[in-house]
C-alpha cells in the first residue's frame, strides 16, 4: 500500500524538487550577473582609459567576466544611460502637449535633453558618460527555464525575460584633465 501511494506521490515531488532547484539557480544567476554589472559599472564610474579602443567594450567585458552562470550575455541588450540627476532616470523629454490629451504626439514641441533630434520616453543618452555624471547600467538576458512544467507558467517560449539595473555617479574629472560627455576616458 505504501509504494501505491509513494507511486502517486513521488512525481509531483519530483516536480517540486527540480523546480526548488531551478529558482535557486535562476536567484545565484541573478546575483552573479547584478554583482557582474555593479564590478561594470565601479570599472565605469573611474573613467579609466579603455585598453581595447573603446570604454563601453570594456565595461561589457568586465560584466561577461564576472557574470558567471547558463545565461549567455549579448553585448547588444547592454546598456548605459546618462543623466542630468538621478531624478531624471526612466523620465520623458519635456514636452508641451498641445491637444491635452496626456501624451506625446508627433508635431508637439519637446525638449530634446538627449540631442538625438526625436522625443524619447527617457531622455537618457546613450553613453557610459564623463565625469560627475549620473549612469545607468542595464542589461537584459533571457533565463532558459529547464523544469518542462515551469516552461508553461513563465516566460515566452520556454525563455523568462530579466533585467538587472544599477545607477552610479562617475567620478569628478580630475584637476587639469578635459571631460566631454559621451567620450570615454578622463582626458589629460
Amino acid at each position: 500500500m505504501t509504494a501505491i501511494e509513494f507511486a502517486f506521490v513521488a512525481p509531483l515531488l519530483f516536480l517540486l524538487s527540480m523546480g526548488t532547484i531551478e529558482v535557486g539557480l535562476m536567484m545565484f544567476n541573478m546575483s552573479t550577473i547584478e554583482g557582474g554589472l555593479r564590478e561594470a559599472a565601479r570599472y565605469g564610474v573611474t573613467g579609466q582609459e579603455a585598453t581595447s579602443g573603446e570604454r563601453k567594450a570594456e565595461i561589457v567585458a568586465v560584466l561577461k567576466r564576472y557574470a558567471i552562470g547558463p545565461v549567455e550575455i549579448d553585448p547588444s541588450r547592454i546598456s548605459t544611460k546618462v543623466y542630468t540627476s538621478f531624478g531624471n532616470i526612466g523620465q520623458p523629454e519635456p514636452y508641451t502637449d498641445t491637444n491635452g490629451n496626456g501624451q506625446y504626439d508627433q508635431g508637439e514641441p519637446y525638449t530634446d535633453v538627449n540631442v538625438n533630434h526625436q522625443w524619447d520616453a527617457d531622455q537618457g543618452a546613450d553613453s557610459p558618460g564623463s565625469g560627475n555624471e549620473i549612469v545607468q547600467y542595464k542589461v537584459d538576458y533571457d533565463w532558459d527555464v529547464l523544469t518542462p512544467i515551469m516552461r508553461q507558467f513563465l516566460g515566452k517560449d520556454g525563455k523568462m525575460p530579466m533585467t538587472a539595473t544599477v545607477v552610479v555617479q562617475n567620478e569628478p574629472c580630475p584637476v587639469g584633465s578635459t571631460c566631454k560627455s559621451g567620450e570615454g576616458g578622463w582626458q589629460n
